[in-house]
Parts: structure tokens; C-alpha cells; sequence
């Protein structure tokens, strides 16, 4: 395995080559370092990596640019990030880019990475078993195949038509020929996927539900056809990432949902302004929509939803830290791969309930503070809504959720039971007018105040003077 380790602090890269060369056990690497992106860059140029471990912030040409550059021209190489703590808002970036891990510095251990190399080896590097009396073919460049030749090697130079058959995992590649033993196979693999063209006779599939995941392409005629049929397997494949479940995925089978960009701005801007103010369930809701839209999502799709479900995870977690202000290192998600939209959708509710928790925890005073600003601000004819969720720091909406949880009626029922309870003490205590009594609980009209005051108290100001007991008396 070829590493390249680019990195602007001498320490990290000789620790590296280090660990790389002598603390993993049964690694055969060929490790390089640079000093900086640019660097980097040239030597890839020279000598395409397996792995780079990229520092997220270098000198000229940092990580991000690095990845940036070099991603579409060394499309089998795989990216880790090297990121400090207070690099999280610099990470997101990386998110798009298809990174497939980032390693904090400060809790780097040659465990770490020995773990690291192993799934990547793994994932992208693990040779496939050959099937028994088949012939595998390995396509590095696959803008460069000459596909009538392979449509002739594969047997698809005739007339005949065929499906292409995608399925994710060497493992599952072996699946796939035990799970169709009759069905003459011969697979090929291309980068993440086995794709395996099988003539339309034996690709019907006809109630076939395959314990792994599965793309089908449409038929296709010939040579010239075999490229298309590729291509539409393998984004068939990707419909699994939606629905998060195994079994058969035929291309052309789902239609393009209305308004996905629609609901995936609505969730944007929710995270941005609800999370400080206690808007999760309104987050929830928008979420439930953007994901029901994307579960409709047809293939061409699949790939959009995939990168903004990371973004929309760096967002979110963006917000999360400003509001937890400190959570462990292991409760980042930041730059960790989501496989499937179920994946998506745990990770959002898993930092959705953290913040609700902490605001349960930090909220609660408040609506003890809200109940003494109103005892002491109730004469005041200006007060609103407004200006008491912003005494606590709270939005509108969500002080009014809290108020009537915490106290069991709403902020309005509760400012006038409250104003016209002290007017009455005034009414029975003292002799003052009853527009000056009106004033002096919030009430600038007299008729409106005695209007009220009779709906609430079932007698009207004057009969409650009246009804009184004279002064002295209980």
C-alpha cells in the first residue's frame, strides 16, 4: 500500500512514518511525506497513493485544496483528514468531498491508525475471490476500456440483449453467485462494485429478493450497449443508499420526488436559526419532510442527497457545539461516513435529542425567571410576548411551548389571571378610581379592563367594590 502523509509539522510526519513502518502489524507500506499541499500534489503527480493523511490546515495550499485538487484526478485514492479541535467549521468542507475519516490529533494512537488503514483495506483494497472457472477482469480507468473488446470477452458482442447486474462488496459479489448458482456469471470489478452482465433470459429476477443490496440496469443490445447497462447497475446500487435496506434495485424505477431542493433549503435554514432558540421540533418536522422527499429520490439523485446529508450533518453539528459548548470527542460526527439515509437520520436525531436534553436542563430556570418578571413588570402596558422570551433569551415560539409545559397554561392566560388578581386587591384594598386601577395592572382602556374583569371574575368592578367587606374586615 503506497501512503502519503502531508503534513506542514515535521514531528506528525516523522511520527507517522514511524507508526506506518513499524508499530502496524503485517502493514506493507511504501510511506512518502510532504510539507505541504502543493508538495503533496507534485508527488501524486509522480506516484499516485492508495492512502493520503492530509493535515486539514497547511501553509499555501491546505488540505482542503488538496482534496479539492486532486480528487477527480486520482479518483482511487482515498483522503483522511488530520484536524485539531478547533478545526470542526474547517471539516465540513471536507465533507463533500467524499473524505472517508478524519483522525483528531490529539487522541492519535498507532491503534487509531492501524484500525484506519485496516477498514480502508478493507473497503477499497481487499482482492475479491475469483469464482470458479470465471475470468476477472479489473477495470483501472474506466474512461479508457475498450468496451467491444470487453463486450467480447464477457460474451455481449451478439445481437442478444443483457442486463448489468451491480453489487457493493467483494463479499457480496461472491453472494451473488451462490444466490443465482444456474446463472452463468462473469463478474467485473470496477472501484466500489461488482457488476456482472448476464444475458436477459437469466435476468428476470423474477421474485428475487437477495440478502444484500443489488442494482439492475435496463436492457441493452450488443457492445455498444454494455457501457450504458454499467452504468445505470451501479446507479441502481445507489438507490440502496436511500432506503437503507437489501434487496433488488431496477434502474428507472423511481421518478425525480417535487421540491427536494425545496425542502432541503427549508432544513438548512431551520438548523440555522432554531437549534439556539429550542426549535427541535420544528427541525423534526422540516427533517421528516426533506427525508420523505429523498427516500422518493430517482438515481441520478442519489448522489445529491448523499453529499447534503453531510453537509446538512456538519451544519447540524455546527450548531451543536455552540449550544452544548462541550461534548466528547467520540459524539463528533463530523467527517463519518453515512451509508444509507437511515444512517443520516439517526445521527440528526442523535444530536437533536443531546441539545433538547441540555435545553430541558438549561430552559427550566427560565420560565421561573419569566414568572418573576411578570410580577414585577405587570403594570407595564408595553409588555409582550416578545419583550418576555427575550428578557430569557428565548424564542417567541418555543417560550410559549416551555411557558405552558412548565406552568400548565398559556403566557397569556397566566399575565391575566395574574394582573387581574392584583386588581382585585386593589378594587377591594384601597379607593382608587377604576381607571387608575386599570393603569396600574396593564390596562390603558377602562371599558376593555372592566369588560375583562367581569368575563374572568363573573362581577363587574363596581360590583366587586360593592360585594367587598369594609376596611379591617376579612
Amino acid at each position: 500500500m503506497k501512503i502519503l502523509i502531508a503534513d506542514d509539522e515535521a514531528p506528525i510526519r516523522d511520527w507517522f512514518d514511524y507508526v506506518l513502518t513499524q508499530k502496524v502489524p503485517g502493514l506493507k507500506a511504501q510511506v512518502e511525506t510532504a510539507a505541504g499541499g502543493l508538495e503533496a500534489l507534485e508527488k501524486m503527480e509522480r506516484d499516485p497513493p492508495d492512502v493520503v493523511f492530509a493535515d486539514i490546515k497547511m501553509p499555501g495550499l491546505d488540505g482542503i485544496g488538496l482534496i479539492e485538487r486532486a480528487k477527480e484526478r486520482f479518483p482511487r485514492t482515498v483522503f483522511v483528514i488530520l484536524t485539531n479541535h478547533a478545526e470542526f467549521t474547517f471539516a465540513k468542507r471536507a465533507v463533500g468531498l467524499g473524505v472517508y475519516d478524519y483522525l483528531l490529533k490529539s487522541e492519535i494512537t498507532a491503534e487509531k491508525v492501524a484500525q484506519t488503514l485496516a477498514d480502508i483495506q478493507k473497503s477499497f483494497f481487499t482482492a475479491a475471490p475469483r469464482p470458479a472457472g470465471e475470468a476477472l477482469e479489473r477495470i483501472e480507468e474506466p474512461e479508457g476500456v475498450d468496451w467491444p473488446a470487453l463486450a467480447r470477452r464477457l460474451g455481449a458482442d451478439g445481437s442478444g440483449r443483457y442486463r448489468a447486474v451491480a453489487v457493493r462488496g467483494t463479499d457480496r459479489g461472491a453472494a451473488l453467485q451462490r444466490q443465482l448458482p444456474d446463472t452463468p456469471l462473469t463478474p467485473v470489478l470496477w472501484g466500489e462494485c461488482w457488476e456482472a452482465l448476464l444475458p436477459a433470459a437469466a435476468a428476470g429476477f423474477s421474485g428475487w429478493e437477495p440478502p444484500f443490496a443489488a442494482g439492475l440496469s435496463a436492457p441493452h443490445a450488443g457492445a455498444e450497449g454494455l457501457q450504458d447497462a454499467l452504468r445505470e447497475a451501479a446507479l441502481a446500487l445507489d438507490m440502496a443508499f436511500l432506503s437503507g435496506r437489501p434487496g433488488l434495485y431496477r434502474f428507472g424505477d423511481s421518478q425525480e420526488p417535487p421540491q427536494l431542493s425545496g425542502a432541503l433549503h427549508a432544513l438548512r435554514k431551520r438548523l440555522s436559526t432554531e437549534i439556539a432558540y429550542g426549535g427541535v421540533s420544528a427541525i423534526r418536522s422540516d427533517l421528516s419532510q426533506f427525508l420523505t422527499r429523498c427516500a422518493q429520490a430517482g438515481p441520478a439523485r442519489v448522489d445529491w442527497v448523499r453529499k447534503n446529508s453531510h453537509r446538512l450533518l456538519a451544519q447540524m453539528e455546527d450548531r451543536y457545539l455552540q449550544e452544548l459548548r462541550e461534548i466528547e470527542p467520540d459524539a463528533r460526527r463530523v467527517g463519518k461516513p453515512v451509508r444509507s439515509l437511515g444512517d443520516f437520520r439517526a445521527q440528526m436525531e442523535e444530536m437533536l435529542a443531546a441539545v433538547e436534553e441540555r435545553q430541558g436542563e438549561r430552559d427550566a430556570p427560565a420560565i421561573d425567571t419569566a414568572v418573576r418578571y411578570i410580577e414585577r413588570h405587570y403594570g407595564d402596558c408595553a409588555l409582550s410576548l416578545t419583550k418576555l422570551a427575550g428578557s430569557v433569551h428565548l424564542s417567541p415560539e418555543y417560550f410559549c411551548r416551555l411557558f405552558k409545559q412548565k406552568t400548565g397554561v398559556s403566557y397569556s392566560t397566566y399575565l391575566t389571571t395574574y394582573r387581574l388578581t392584583r386588581a382585585r386587591e386593589l378594587i377591594c384594598t384601597t379607593d382608587l378610581k377604576m381607571a387608575e386601577v386599570a393603569r396600574q395592572v396593564g390596562y390603558e382602556n377602562p371599558s376593555y379592563f372592566s369588560r375583562l374583569y367581569k368575563k374572568h371574575m363573573g362581577l363587574s368592578p363596581e360590583q366587586e367594590r360593592r360585594a367587598a367587606p369594609p376596611a379591617g374586615q376579612n
